[in-house]
Order: structure tokens, then C-alpha cells, then sequence
């Protein structure tokens, strides 16, 4: 019997009494135990939309073999290509049933859900004795990422990491071999950007609380599963398909979105850790329930060493919102940028996703976003690894990290103890933008200190969960 089995089965009978069911497509013969390592057995949670470009760059490993899938639009067209492309894979609605079925047989789990959505099925397959691949951010709220963090360290024997992509490829590899030259050392400010149309951007603005009841759910949604730990609330199709991101209560906004694609390296390679002051530098359209239309934010980090000063950290996001650029900008560095999730502006934006590093003499770095590697705008020659790994937004490279730490041959390049903070961090500016006011936080205690403390601690715990969920905060 497997941990996971032997540690929730109360529980999921409890849950399948109240309608939670499986649906199962074809048969549970996988071929036998893993040979030698040569394939990784895996579950997708989520297969739909993001999920179904993450079971392309996995299948494309040539490492793995899928054991069984979970969503829940398990039986409607969102997850019908998945199901096409695997026709014999098991198939459920709940992620905690498929794993009380095959925990045995798997040795990780790759998460694509929505944002709030990954602490629980990572949550699940950490209590499953499995190692967990997740989409970023990693959490929600920033004590769900704590708990995740926490997880991951009582169990080192289980492999973490998160999808930021270009933690795989020339842009992690490439600030790794600076920050150990000290090249990056005496830098005073990053700024990064990403200034494209959010889906958002179509209420512009006039959402001021959460949508009422008045929808059917949809017969091929299970809504109550996919609300998994959130509190219950009625339907609204505005919810599924990608506007969760909209919402604080199920998303992290831009921020949560590029972050980790855009200021990631310099954050892992400065040192900086988690912020003490967070400043609202613009906001428009501001909401408490929907993300702003355009905003920029400041987080202060301070001083880690003498080669390391006092370092600004700047988000822009929304259209137009731009920040200054340094002087020596080009405009012609390529982006790199994926079109991915539906986004296909990358080769049309008056400014595309990436961002600059400053000097106190006056030095600054560009970069766009994922893979791509730093250039300097004074003409400076920086270390270069190209032709060494790939470059730009490749989705193979990570996975392929991922797997291979899981067979032990490597080192995942993005786990839980490097990609939580990274997460913890983004997760501030959500509050910041929430409550649309400047934040002092103190970086021990991780908590809140000062005006708006209370409130913002309130958020940084994030909502409770809900019966029947508890259980995943436990570690």
C-alpha cells in the first residue's frame, strides 16, 4: 500500500461520497517497472491548455513514460487533444484519486493547474513519497509556498522544481559563470517589464467583486474540484480557462506570470532574497479583486555584502507603463520570447519582456526574457555560452533537467528551496497591488511590520481552507 494510500484513504472516501468520481479511459497496463532508469514514470495534473504544452516537452524527452492524467475537464474539449494523443493513458477528474490509484507505480508528477491550484496537487504528491515538477509560480500565497518549501526539505530524497525554463538554459548558465567572475557584483537596481495586453485589460478596470451566482456549471466541469482548497463560491465561466490569472484569489497577475521568466537569474545571482520595503511606483485601474490595468512596483533588498550594495528591484507591467531605459538600449536584441499560453505579440511590442541591470558606476546589462543571455548597452563583452546550451525560450531543456535529477544523473536547476523565496517575492507585489499602498516587511520574522500591517498579513496567509483540505498544510 502505497503512503499516499495508507494516509488518505479516509479521506477520499469521505470525498467520493460527496460526487468527486474518477473518469477512466483505457486500460492500466504500463509495461512493466521502470528499467533501469532509462524511463521516468510521471502523472500530469492538468492536461489542458499550458498542461497539454508541458505533456508535449516531456513527451518529446523521450524520458518518461505517462502513467495516468488528471483534470478536471477531464471528459470536455479543453482536454481533448491529451486524450486523443494518449488514448490508453487512465484518465480522472481528481488528482487525489489518480494518486490513490497509482501512486505505486509513479516516481513524479508534473502540475500544470492554476496558479493556487499547484500547492495542493504538489502538496499530494509530496505526501505520495513523489518527486513534483510545477508550473510557476509555485503558490498562490506566500505561507502556501512556505509549507511547499517546508515539505521539500523534510523529504531531500524528492526532486522539486519549478518551470521557469530559462533556469535550463543560456541565461542561467551564463549569470551563473558572472556572479562567479563577480561580475555582477555592485549592482544597484534591476528593472524588468512586461508590458503586453493582460486578459484583464478587457474589464478595464470595472470589476469590483467577485462575480455573482447565476451560471450552470458546465457538464463536463467538475467547478468544486477545481476550486480545490478556495473557498466554495458559484460558477462564472470568467473564472476557468486562463482568467484565473485575473483574480488574486486564484492567480498572481503579470507579475506571477513573468517574473520568473524576466528578473529570475539576477534575483538567484544577487543574492537578494526576500525584500524589506515594497513601493507602489504607479497604479491605474486599480481593483481589489481584479489586477490593475498598469503598475509599477519598487522592492527594496538590502545590503548582502560589501561587493553586494543595496539593490532596488522594479516590475513594470501594463500597455504603455514603461520604464526608462538606460542609456545604449537596443531596441534590436532579439526577444526570445515564446508565444505560448496564446500570447503572440512578441515580435510587435513597442517594448518586448526582459529586463536591465544597473551599476552604481553608471554600467548597465539588457536582457530579454526566459533563456535569452544578458548583453551589455556600453558595448562591454560579457561571457557568452552560446553553443554551449540552448538559447531563447526552449521548454525541452527543463524538463529534461527535471527528469534526469530524478533518475539522480543531475541536479534540478530550479527546486523548491531556489524557487520558493523567488515565488514568496512575487507573491508580496500581489499584496503590494492589492492593497495598492507601500509595504514594510521584515525579512526574518516574514511578516508584515508597520501601516497596512494587519491587512497585509491577513493576505500573506492567504484565505483558509476549505473542509475537507486541511489536510494539505500539514507537513
Amino acid at each position: 500500500m502505497s503512503t499516499y494510500t495508507s494516509t488518505r484513504r479516509s479521506f477520499l472516501k469521505a470525498s467520493l461520497a460527496a460526487g468527486a468520481f474518477p473518469f477512466i479511459s483505457g486500460c492500466h497496463f504500463f509495461g512493466g517497472a521502470l528499467k533501469g532508469k532509462d524511463l521516468v514514470n510521471v502523472a500530469m495534473i492538468g492536461v489542458g491548455a499550458r498542461g497539454l504544452e508541458n505533456l508535449d516537452s516531456f513527451t518529446r524527452t523521450k524520458r518518461c513514460r505517462f502513467v495516468a492524467f488528471a483534470d478536471t475537464e477531464m471528459r470536455g474539449e479543453w482536454t481533448l487533444k491529451a486524450r486523443q494523443k494518449y488514448p490508453t493513458v487512465p484518465c480522472y477528474e481528481d488528482f487525489r484519486v489518480l494518486l490513490d490509484k497509482h501512486a505505486h507505480e509513479l516516481d513524479a508528477v508534473i502540475v500544470s493547474t492554476p496558479d493556487f491550484s499547484h500547492f495542493t496537487a504538489c502538496m499530494a504528491a509530496m505526501q505520495a513519497g513523489l518527486s513534483v515538477y510545477t508550473e510557476k509560480p509555485m503558490g498562490n500565497s506566500f505561507r502556501e509556498i512556505e509549507i511547499m518549501m517546508a515539505m521539500a526539505k523534510k523529504n531531500p530524497q524528492l526532486v522539486t522544481q519549478m518551470g521557469n525554463q530559462g533556469h535550463s538554459l543560456a541565461n542561467y548558465y551564463q549569470a551563473k559563470e558572472m556572479a562567479a567572475k563577480g561580475m555582477l557584483n555592485g549592482v544597484n537596481k534591476v528593472v524588468a517589464h512586461m508590458n503586453w495586453a493582460r486578459r484583464w485589460h478587457k474589464w478595464n478596470g470595472s470589476v469590483k467583486e467577485m462575480f455573482p451566482a447565476g451560471e450552470a456549471v458546465p457538464a463536463d466541469l467538475a467547478f468544486d474540484l477545481w476550486l480545490s482548497q478556495r473557498p466554495e463560491r458559484p460558477y462564472n465561466k470568467n473564472y476557468i480557462h486562463g482568467d484565473w490569472r485575473c483574480f488574486y484569489e486564484y492567480g498572481n497577475g503579470a507579475l506571477g506570470d513573468w517574473g520568473a521568466h524576466t528578473f529570475d537569474t539576477a534575483w538567484e545571482f544577487l543574492n537578494l532574497g526576500l525584500p524589506e520595503k515594497i513601493s507602489v511606483i504607479n497604479m491605474k485601474g486599480w481593483t481589489p479583486v481584479v489586477f490593475p490595468m498598469s503598475s509599477a512596483l519598487a522592492f527594496h533588498f538590502p545590503a548582502r555584502s560589501k561587493e553586494m550594495p543595496a539593490c532596488d528591484l522594479e516590475w513594470w507591467e501594463g500597455i504603455g507603463n514603461f520604464p526608462e531605459l538606460p542609456q545604449g538600449f537596443d531596441t534590436g536584441v532579439k526577444g526570445d520570447t515564446p508565444s505560448i499560453g496564446g500570447v503572440q505579440q512578441a515580435k510587435v511590442a513597442a517594448l518586448n519582456p526582459g529586463r536591465e541591470i544597473y551599476f552604481a558606476d553608471g554600467c548597465a546589462y539588457q536582457g530579454a526574457s526566459h533563456g535569452a543571455e544578458l548583453v551589455s548597452c556600453n558595448g562591454e563583452k560579457l561571457p557568452s555560452v552560446k553553443g554551449q546550451v540552448r538559447e531563447g525560450a526552449d521548454t525541452l531543456e527543463h524538463a529534461i533537467n527535471f527528469l534526469e535529477a530524478v533518475k539522480g544523473t543531475t541536479k534540478a536547476t530550479s527546486p523548491f528551496e531556489v524557487a520558493g523565496p523567488l515565488s514568496q517575492v512575487m507573491t508580496l507585489g500581489c499584496i503590494a497591488q492589492k492593497l495598492n499602498t507601500n509595504l514594510s516587511f521584515d525579512r526574518e520574522a516574514k511578516r508584515f511590520v508597520g501601516a497596512d500591517a494587519d491587512a497585509a498579513n491577513l493576505l500573506l496567509e492567504g484565505p483558509a481552507p476549505r473542509k475537507g483540505w486541511e489536510g494539505f498544510y500539514r507537513v
